[in-house]
């Protein structure tokens, strides 16, 4: 295989294992057996568990964002936030453990995914006050907090119990609730 091939692999097969095992779960020997190389091309190509682990993340999180460029804007706020709510969240749906990973809870530093993620929510917040659309005394700043917590608080409890019935009616009513609390609708006057 070729250099760019057997990253490849390693990363599937890390990403496979993790989907299956967990992360305290996924052993190294799996990974680079599932991938079919030996453990010094693991460890060649990422340096340790960790690094791994790290790019599985940030492979993750290209994907993510693909898929949220894929979400052309269509002019109306509301509509696109819902879109990218939703987006985010069958992210999270189909991707359990990688995105625990992307967006730890806790205490931890937020990975490099989750702090892009973030800065990109608020760009789209500044946006929108600048065009008027946030509901009054609402800050871009309050906006991107306030959704932030209010999509990972969701996406934990999805993580959580992922067979639940209730989880697309659950994130409906959160991501409908925090656009009423924080945009303006189109008859409210300005």
């Amino acid at each position: 295989m070729v250099q760019s091939e057997t990253r490849r692999a390693l990363l599937d097969a890390a990403a496979a294992v993790l989907a299956e095992r967990g992360v305290d779960g996924a052993a190294t020997r799996e990974i680079y057996k599932r991938a079919g190389v030996k453990a010094p091309t693991l460890y060649h190509h990422f340096g340790d568990k960790r690094g791994l682990m790290d790019a599985v993340v940030s492979d993750a999180f290209e994907r993510y964002l693909a898929e949220k460029r894929r979400l052309r804007p269509t002019g109306d706020p509301v509509v696109d936030l819902r879109r990218g709510w939703d987006a985010h969240v069958a992210f999270a749906r189909a991707n359990p453990v990688v995105y625990q990973l992307m967006f730890p809870s806790g205490r931890g530093r937020p990975s490099a995914a989750a702090r892009e993620s973030l800065r990109l929510l608020r760009e789209g917040l500044d946006q929108l006050a600048a065009a008027g659309a946030l509901r009054e005394g609402v800050t871009p700043e309050l906006a991107t907090r306030s959704l932030s917590a209010a999509l990972h608080g969701v996406t934990a409890a999805i993580c959580r119990e992922p067979a639940n019935r209730g989880n697309v009616r659950l994130s409906a009513t959160v991501r409908d609730a925090m656009v009423a609390a924080l945009l303006r609708t189109g008859d409210e006057s300005e």
